[in-house]
């Protein structure tokens, strides 16, 4: 008898180790689902469609788009760096990239803002004060292109949208290396400032939101 205490204790050790195992691995399993279901709800709204009526565009990138989905008229407020196209500027200014002037934003009574990743904090601070916000990925070319269909869809313009990301997936341009190099230096050294109708007027599909044809 003495013999099997040992081993008995060996068995009960093993058996607690398992279930010890198993319990971490389920608590981080449920964790993660827990997380990717949060950030799924968070994200949700950024995609509502509506009837937007009053935009508010708080980086040069994204009034840009805004313009190319010929939804000019319905842009109330832009931030200070928006200069582009040059009718931007006639815009009303509500502050910069992150010194946002909230009573300036309140007082164009938006029923949209739209801003960048990195402008997640002032998205937040909006959304406390009721006003819908969409939050969009501009940190490389392919958060841009995919930006143009999350905007087309949001402001029921995604046929259009669906025309302008088409039109970037031209052949010539994936195959010509120095208009590559190009599109990155507009990204990484200007701010993506001019990149989509740069990108639209270089393969022969410039849109009407700038008078052109």
């Amino acid at each position: 008898m003495p013999k099997d205490r040992p081993t008995s204790q060996r068995s009960t050790r093993v058996i607690l180790l398992v279930a010890t195992i198993a319990v971490v691995f389920l608590g981080c399993y449920f964790a993660r689902a827990w997380v990717a279901q949060n950030k799924t709800n968070t994200s949700t709204p950024s995609a509502r469609i509506g009837d937007y009526q009053r935009i508010i565009g708080l980086s040069p990138s994204i009034v840009e788009i805004i313009y190319q989905l010929e939804k000019k008229d319905k842009l109330v407020g832009v931030s200070r760096f928006c200069n582009y196209p040059p009718e931007a500027k006639e815009k009303t200014v509500v502050g910069g990239y992150v010194d946002l002037d909230y009573e300036a934003v309140l007082a164009l009574r938006p029923d949209c803002v739209v801003l960048l990743e990195e402008q997640r904090t002032l998205a937040e601070k909006l959304e406390s004060m009721g006003i819908h916000t969409i939050i969009v990925d501009h940190a490389s070319t392919q958060g841009v292109i995919e930006s143009i269909s999350i905007l087309g869809k949001a402001f029921h313009q995604q046929a259009l949208s669906d025309d302008i990301v088409h039109a970037t997936q031209n052949p010539n341009l994936k195959e010509n290396n120095m208009l590559i190099v190009w599109i990155l230096l507009f990204v990484f050294v200007s701010g993506i400032g001019q990149l989509v109708y740069w990108i639209v007027e270089i393969i022969g599909k410039r849109k009407t939101a700038f008078g052109e044809k």
